[in-house]
């Protein structure tokens, strides 16, 4: 079992790995892409939700004020080879489930139905 620290920047840690939280890091002004880019080697987690210019999470693609490059963040992921399993963080959705099923549905049409 994987121990994931989601801080921004990560913390190096002997017996924990990097787990990225793109809301998180676009708070802080980062790009979630290249925080996977750089932390290749001791990721293990992914959450998959986005940040709107409210300050809200979101599901990916969900609205106009939407911040996260999803597609490019997906490519990413399997740039690096990663191959664990992508998180759907509904945290602060006001529709939770709908949230869900939409950003499946997104996500699948480009990565072609890979579990998340």
């Amino acid at each position: 079992m994987a121990i994931a620290d989601h801080s921004v920047p990560p913390v190096r840690r002997e017996g924990v790995g990097i787990g990225i939280d793109p809301p998180a890091w676009l708070s802080a002004n980062l790009d979630p892409s290249k925080a996977c880019m750089e932390n290749a080697v001791r990721m293990v987690s992914a959450r998959l939700s986005d940040l709107l210019s409210t300050g809200h999470r979101a599901p990916i693609a969900a609205r106009q004020h939407a911040q996260l490059d999803w597609s490019t963040y997906g490519f990413t992921l399997a740039a690096i080879g990663y191959q664990r399993a992508v998180i759907i963080d509904a945290r602060q959705w006001q529709n939770p489930w709908q949230g869900i099923e939409h950003t499946m549905t997104v996500w699948n049409q480009v990565f072609g139905g890979q579990p998340i």
